[in-house]
């Protein structure tokens, strides 16, 4: 099996006229997605961020063909645990927000590890089209968290409601009001 994943790759790269020396890794693959993003999307920034923050320093120098279902998911998992990031000044150490231990908490964290799941899914997908890879299962089977997207109902109190009223200009007001 890893003599054909080789010839496989090394086909691929011969075909498309880009030869490489050396493993295929995670960062690799990474690096190719935010190109083909670059060319397609206006803004890859967040994307970019993403990766560079949250894939790049757990997976980026996994080999693609070493890849596997558990540690995706393990990955997954920690990264559904870690406590939220906050912006920190470029070479700075990175602050986290404090932990809360609260469900909306835990519920926000696994949507956030959801969304960086599927930029991970996107760019080793990419490299699976690409034919840099011999086989896809080791994130293909990785299921994201369940019912964890769901919109947060809130309503606002009597104060609230007022102060809302109270902020509007006619006629705009009576439109609040009804």
């Amino acid at each position: 099996a890893t003599a054909r994943d080789w010839f496989t790759r090394v086909a691929s790269e011969l075909a498309n006229g880009d030869v490489r020396r050396g493993p295929y890794k995670v960062r690799d693959a990474m690096e190719e997605y935010l190109r083909w993003c670059a060319k397609r999307r206006k803004s890859v920034d967040g994307t970019r961020y993403s990766i560079n923050a949250h894939i790049l320093p757990v997976l980026g120098d996994v080999e693609l063909s070493k890849l596997t279902k558990h540690r995706v998911e393990r990955w997954h998992e920690q990264l559904a645990e870690s406590p939220a990031r906050l912006r920190t000044r470029p070479g700075g150490q990175q602050n986290y927000r404090k932990r809360n231990s609260g469900s909306e908490t835990k519920r926000g964290r696994k949507s956030t590890a959801n969304r960086i799941l599927t930029t991970l899914k996107a760019a080793l997908n990419y490299a699976y089209t690409e034919g840099r890879v011999a086989g896809n299962d080791a994130w293909r089977r990785v299921q994201p968290f369940r019912e964890v997207e769901v919109a947060r109902a809130r309503y606002l109190t009597d104060d609230e409601a007022l102060r809302l009223v109270n902020a509007c200009t006619e006629p705009f007001r009576s439109l609040v009001v009804g």
